[in-house]
């Protein structure tokens, strides 16, 4: 948005990121060429729709302050439903970004036999109909994928305010300036297949599926697994591979800066999102693909539909069925030197429509359609 001149107010959550543990944070954080403001000074209620109305007159007066003229908010409700507030309060236009459902997610952490129930609660109900309901109230919405604009539209939601953002890279690499120093750190000889993942560690990721394969690979062959992130499910999976006696050849780096985390992506000859088949791994696309991709990483994935999306469709033989080792092994082994030389423009086609600058100008297209949609109101 900042490339394309466009003035940007970024406000973070109420709290944060004192809320995260950093006591002593400063009223602003700069990213790059971008300045982030933040909410603090005021006490942050235990009760949701407390913490909301808190944050809903916070932004007011940020949004007083600075003139803006549209209001644009992402998932979880909470942070949406102060956003909406804040919209109707100043007449502004609402965009509503759904990058994630926070009921699916909860949901996939429910042993799967207590699934069906869990869905009935009365939690998951009405954190789905508060997501459903502000997109209803938005000016327009951006969502992350055909599946999830498919699925709003199933549920009553207009078509033609919904548009779809998928998470991009900046520009195809093809080359990867940092593999064989990044290797070297990691002890990795420049013959091994490292395959693996940058992830969060949580269970929906499948990520146990990395380490079987180690056992169905040849056994005369040189594969390591690199799984780069942190999360609850961390602890299990390092446990899970002491168990099978393959801990020597899995590498976990743990939390990491995203510059190291970019540099050990680089180490990679095959980049796997193993996802099991739950509700919000057919809805919601992981991001760190893309990044995979543009360095002409091969990224072999779940068949799932939101899968399917971040894959180009000339390569859909990298969709492998949910939790089949031996399929997945094979691909591994296939795949154990690198992208093919062939298919290196069926991934440059695939990711020019999906660069950040590409995203920025779909985003305002969203805009423009909230503030138009707004004046006929």
């Amino acid at each position: 948005m900042v490339e394309l001149d466009i003035p940007v107010k970024a406000v973070t959550r109420l709290s944060y990121p004192c809320d995260i543990g950093y006591i002593r944070a400063t009223v602003s954080t700069r990213v790059g060429s971008m300045v982030y403001e933040h909410l603090l000074g005021k006490i942050r209620p235990v009760r949701p729709l407390a913490r909301c109305l808190v944050q809903a007159h916070s932004l007011q007066e940020t949004a007083v302050g600075s003139s803006v003229s549209l209001i644009h908010a992402t998932t979880p409700w909470h942070h949406g439903a102060s956003s909406a507030l804040v919209s109707a309060w100043l007449g502004l236009p609402f965009v509503y970004e759904m990058r994630g459902q926070i009921e699916n997610t909860w949901l996939s952490r429910i042993p799967f036999g207590n699934r069906h129930n869990a869905a009935g609660s009365s939690w998951y109900q009405l954190s789905r109909r508060a997501e459903e309901s502000l997109s209803r109230f938005a000016s327009s919405v951006i969502v992350l994928s055909e599946v999830q604009k498919n699925d709003l539209v199933e549920r009553g939601i207009a078509k033609d305010k919904i548009f779809v953002v998928p998470n991009g890279v900046d520009v195809f690499k093809r080359f990867r300036p940092s593999r064989d120093s990044s290797r070297t750190e990691l002890g990795i000889g420049p013959s091994t297949c490292v395959f693996g993942t940058v992830s969060s560690i949580v269970k929906y990721e499948g990520l146990d599926l990395l380490v079987k394969m180690l056992s169905s690979l040849p056994p005369d062959g040189d594969f390591v697994v690199l799984i780069v992130g942190d999360g609850d499910d961390l602890k299990r999976i390092r446990s899970f591979a002491t168990k099978q006696g393959l801990s020597e050849r899995c590498i976990f780096t743990g939390a990491v800066d995203p510059v190291v985390a970019d540099r050990y992506l680089q180490c990679l000859d095959v980049f796997c999102i193993p996802r099991v088949d739950c509700e919000v791994t057919r809805m919601v696309t992981p991001m760190k693909g893309f990044a995979a991709l543009s360095y002409g990483i091969p990224v072999l994935v779940s068949d799932l539909p939101a899968l399917r999306e971040v894959v180009p469709s000339e390569l859909n033989h990298w969709c492998l069925p949910t939790g089949r080792v031996e399929e997945w092994a094979k691909m591994v082994w296939y795949y154990r030197n690198g992208v093919k030389a062939d298919e290196t423009e069926a991934i440059a086609g695939f990711l020019a429509d999906r660069t950040w600058r590409h995203s920025a100008e779909t985003v305002l297209s969203a805009y423009d359609y909230a503030v138009n949609r707004s004046k006929d109101r």
